[in-house]
């Protein structure tokens, strides 16, 4: 499967060095995020299996960008990643299948705020919590 990940490009060299794109800890903001980054980890080890040894956050990427089979416009989005002046790449990835875990991009975002999440999004089950 094809996919786009956005990393630091000091996860890029390494990757060149030993060949294995994995997730660091040091650009995670585990202070914020760590809870729903293990809770990923775990509906992956669920659905895919176990991961490679030593291996704890899962790697993010796109199948899609807004709604399309295409990667993201790094002119346009690439501002959004990181502070400004951080060094980083698009890498355009082949994983296979049967290691992918897809996932709604939205409503990522809403488990990893701790947000509530419903089923139809159009704020009734708000009302009724």
């Amino acid at each position: 499967m094809l996919l786009w990940s956005i990393q630091h490009q000091c996860t890029y060299e390494k990757m060149e060095q030993t060949g294995v794109l994995r997730a660091d800890k040091n650009f995670i903001a585990t202070d914020w995020f760590e809870d729903s980054y293990l809770w990923m980890a775990e509906q992956m080890k669920k659905r895919i299996g176990e991961p490679p040894e030593g291996v704890i956050f899962p790697v993010w990427a796109w199948y899609q960008w807004e709604g399309m089979r295409k990667r993201l416009d790094m002119r346009v989005h690439g501002r959004n990643w990181g502070e400004k002046g951080t060094p980083i790449v698009l890498l355009t990835i082949e994983v296979p299948d049967n290691l992918v875990l897809l996932s709604d991009f939205d409503n990522w975002l809403l488990i990893l705020n701790n947000d509530f999440v419903t089923e139809c999004n159009n704020g009734k089950e708000w009302d009724e919590e």
